[in-house]
């Protein structure tokens, strides 16, 4: 599928493309630096970055002007991204993952289900950096089956009561707000009893403890609630309703919160080909084992270009529908296994001997351990690749339920 771009697009890209030129030069990191522990210096960090593209303009391309954002075409956003990943500047799908959730899950999900109180509250503000967001959707016993999930919230008044815990909760401990998914109606079945709330995380009886990841990340999170006060306005759309809304923001999460990545792994595999062609001019692989990375690595270029094709296919839908649909599962399966194809791929051209060595990006002398170990990660995150194959077959190809 081809994307066509209009002069005014095209102006918006060459008007970007200076501007990044003139600021990822000075700016202390970029794309490929590995993410160190959520230190007050590194949040810093992430934020300065945040306010500079909102100062410049390019921060919620596609957001209406009146919340903050740009009001330009999904196209244009594309643009963004497509640049941002040529520049190697600092991301929210890597270098600056902390502003993710607020951006591309919990943002989204208020502009089409929030209240204009809610929309004029926390819009402008993440998308000027000052306000951080995790998600609240699994617990230790409703992961891929989040219907499941028992944290309760017993409207008193006019507050809810929540008690419970979530798990996997990324960044949860800088985190300003939580986008949470509640059990509002215990007698109702799995899905007609939950709603959707916004959740102020300094609020007392919040209990935040961040799990070690294998990468050494420490921002994913399990969060405690004991006798947590919310107030009734925090309530997205409607009471027990909270199902729809938590299926429009996973939809977000699986069709076009991960657009950047997808291009990201096209310019992985030319890497991928660079390091090979390197691995053979400096004899540290043989022909033979040449001829099968080789053969490995095609396959993964085509790939990556039928991802990319399939994501413009979604920015397609997205400017017709408004919200992205069960096609947005067909993405997510995508580009989570071959990112993993690719990284290994990597591991074995470089022969790797260990990855937790001393070097110079802290425990990690190369970018690519750290994304090796990231990818084993990408198909359970978001849903797991199974949960995935389900929804395609049932809500796309309408296959019955298994």
């Amino acid at each position: 599928m081809e994307l066509k771009f209009s002069k005014k697009e095209e102006k918006f890209r060459s008007e970007l493309r200076s501007w990044l030129e003139e600021n990822v030069r000075t700016f202390p990191i970029d794309g490929s630096s590995v993410p160190t522990h959520l230190t007050e210096d590194e949040v810093e960090l992430q934020k300065n970055w945040q306010r500079m593209l909102y100062r410049g303009g390019y921060s919620g391309i596609h957001w209406p002007k009146e919340y903050g954002g740009r009001g330009a075409s999904l196209k244009e956003q594309l643009i963004f991204y497509d640049e941002l990943t040529r520049m190697n500047a600092p991301d929210i799908t890597n270098r600056l993952a902390m502003h993710f959730v607020g951006q591309q899950h919990a943002g989204p999900t208020i502009m089409v289900h929030g209240t204009e109180e809610q929309k004029k509250k926390h819009l402008p503000k993440i998308l000027q950096g000052e306000e951080i967001w995790c998600q609240g959707f699994s617990e230790p016993n409703a992961g891929s089956d989040l219907a499941n999930i028992q944290t309760r919230a017993e409207l008193k008044g006019d507050k809810f009561i929540i008690n419970g815990q979530k798990t996997w909760s990324s960044f949860a401990n800088v985190s300003d707000y939580c986008e949470m998914m509640v059990r509002t109606d215990p007698t109702a079945s799995k899905h007609k009893g939950i709603s959707f709330l916004l959740v102020d995380m300094k609020l007392p009886g919040i209990t935040i403890r961040p799990i070690v990841q294998i990468t050494g990340d420490d921002d994913f999170c399990e969060v405690f609630f004991d006798n947590v006060e919310v107030p009734v306005e925090n309530l997205v759309g409607k009471l027990n309703d909270g199902w729809r809304v938590g299926m429009t923001t996973l939809g977000f999460e699986r069709g076009t919160a991960f657009l950047q990545k997808q291009l990201w792994l096209q310019y992985w595999v030319k890497e991928a080909g660079s390091l090979l062609k390197d691995a053979r001019h400096k004899g540290s692989i043989d022909e033979k084992d040449f001829d099968e990375f080789v053969s490995r690595l095609l396959p993964l270029y085509s790939e990556a270009l039928a991802l990319k094709a399939i994501s413009y296919r979604t920015i397609g839908l997205m400017e017709e529908k408004g919200t992205p649909g069960a096609e947005g599962s067909i993405v997510k399966i995508m580009w989570s296994e071959l990112e993993q194809r690719i990284t290994r791929l990597v591991k074995d051209i470089k022969k790797w001997q260990s990855i937790f060595t001393e070097g110079d990006m802290g425990p990690f002398n190369d970018i690519w351990q750290y994304r090796y170990l990231r990818s084993y990660a990408r198909t359970i995150a978001a849903g797991s690749s199974e949960i995935q194959r389900n929804i395609v077959a049932e809500r796309v190809l309408g296959l019955p339920r298994a």
